[in-house]
């Protein structure tokens, strides 16, 4: 029995590692691309930063106006004010994530946009010319889901040296992607080929998430059964010395030596879209609702636009929302500066207290075991690409998914919610996969080679398995040789 096994365990790992060698090489090479080239996204951040200053001396419509409009029986998700070309916008996005938009100067539903009014609304965005506009429904940038609410979209070419690209929602004018040739270039070799991130298979999220769960599961085994087998091989008959010759002495020792962090590697890849279920308990949109504890479903107070201007004379976005019952209004002055009003235009403070009572209202009946303000970025909360806001408040709570809460400590937002899964799950993907403590985010010089020493173990370990795999597949049949049939038999057993 335990001969078939052996037997069995070596037949899996060769040619389930034949099939699947060249996927691992792709997978290797392209990570040391994702290390410096991310897949192209506008931020925030940047969406702010090409928007102009708010006129809100144009603005005639107040936000309740704007609500009615629309004829909302629910408060909007997100309800913001900006400018869109050379007039103020509100921009609504509900639950479900429809989008709506209202002008602030005439209380009138935005029309679609036009190619020459789509052409203007790039050009003033990224202070560039435009060039031609065509329409689509999606391409290789916007395949993902979070496009839908936006589509048809207008695809801008701007006439650059960088070769700058710009998508704009054709319903709404809103911008909702950039990118420039450099980096579309480089996530045909990254990104894409990483993730298996084709439109024509992206486009079907289920059916992708099941390519990938079932290219990157198998190869696991390969891993497993790979780690085992050399192992076995090394202390055969108390010598502490590989058996093999040629590559396929490279492959076992390059197999022993980083096999467990390439198996690490591979598993947490395969996390990465939760098979089965797993990890995909998140935060409570009851609690969001119950910590927002908006009064009435489809009303904003109308708010004081002189005292804000005088307040904030180039403030680029308004964003109205409640915290704790009560009408507020975040404020953005450019991509990061940010403060919290009252709809009277006048500052609001917001104080410890006010933050641990709204929190606690909403997760009733459940205490509050800690609060802690984080100042600096910690392995719960940091960003990779981009800073994340700075304090916060972590509230935890004692109720059976033992969730915490991160709430902006400047303007009472809340920022997350993270699950006693969401944190396992932080440590098997994220951690395994790119580790990404911030210590290490920070210093690059260290994180960066131990990262090009194991996915150069990983591109040298998929090569030798595809020369090894190449000359297993195209050697001449021979006739059977008893003496090498029982010489096998010995290496399997």
């Amino acid at each position: 029995m335990e001969k078939r096994f052996r037997r069995v365990l070596f037949l899996v790992h060769r040619w389930l590692g034949i099939a699947g060698c060249l996927l691992m090489l792709m997978w290797f090479t392209s990570g040391v691309v994702m290390m410096y080239v991310p897949y192209p996204s506008i931020t925030p951040q940047e969406r702010r930063a090409g928007l102009a200053p708010l006129a809100l001396n144009a603005v005639r419509v107040q936000p309740p106006d704007a609500l009615a409009k629309v004829r909302t029986a629910t408060f909007p998700a997100s309800f913001r004010l900006e400018m869109q070309g050379a007039r103020p916008v509100y921009r609504i996005e509900w639950p479900d994530r429809r989008r709506q938009a209202v002008w602030a100067d005439t209380g009138n539903l935005v029309e679609a946009v036009g190619a020459s009014k789509a052409r203007a609304l790039a050009a003033a965005f990224t202070r560039l010319p435009a060039g031609s506009a065509v329409l689509i429904v999606r391409d290789q940038w916007t395949v993902a889901q979070g496009f839908d609410p936006h589509r048809p979209l207008w695809r801008i070419e701007m006439n650059d040296a960088a070769r700058t690209r710009v998508h704009i929602a054709a319903g709404s004018g809103e911008i909702v992607q950039h990118s420039t040739a450099w980096e579309r270039g480089w996530n045909w070799v990254g990104a894409i080929p990483h993730w298996l991130y084709l439109t024509a298979i992206r486009q079907h999220p289920e059916f992708w998430r099941q390519l990938v769960m079932w290219t990157s599961g198998p190869l696991l085994l390969v891993g497993i059964s790979g780690v085992w087998i050399g192992i076995l091989r090394l202390v055969r008959r108390g010598r502490w010395q590989s058996p093999y010759r040629g590559w396929m002495w490279w492959h076992h020792w390059l197999g022993l030596i980083g096999g467990l962090t390439l198996l690490t590697w591979v598993a947490s890849g395969w996390l990465s879209v939760k098979p089965f279920g797993w990890f995909e308990r998140g935060g409570d949109h009851a609690v969001e609702t119950a910590f927002r504890a908006v009064p009435d479903a489809g009303y904003f107070p109308r708010i004081d636009l002189f005292t804000v201007s005088r307040a904030l004379p180039d403030v680029r976005e308004l964003r109205f929302d409640y915290f704790a019952g009560k009408p507020v209004i975040r404020a953005w002055s450019g991509p990061q500066k940010q403060v919290l009003l009252k709809p009277t235009g006048l500052p609001s403070l917001l104080t410890s207290q006010h933050v641990i009572m709204a929190a606690t209202t909403a997760m009733q009946p459940h205490r509050i075991e800690t609060s802690v303000l984080i100042k600096e970025p910690d392995t719960y909360w940091y960003g990779r690409w981009q800073p994340r806001p700075l304090p916060v408040w972590r509230m935890v709570f004692s109720d059976p998914n033992r969730t915490w809460l991160h709430i902006d400590a400047t303007t009472g937002e809340l920022l997350g919610q993270s699950t006693q899964d969401a944190r396992t799950y932080r440590w098997l993907f994220s951690f395994l996969h790119d580790f990404d403590l911030p210590v290490l985010l920070a210093h690059r010089s260290v994180r960066d080679p131990a990262m090009w020493v194991l996915l150069g173990l990983g591109t040298a370990l998929s090569a030798s398995s595809i020369v090894i795999g190449w000359r297993r597949m195209t050697r001449p049949r021979r006739a059977l040789n008893p003496y090498r049939v029982q010489a096998h038999r010995q290496i399997a057993e």
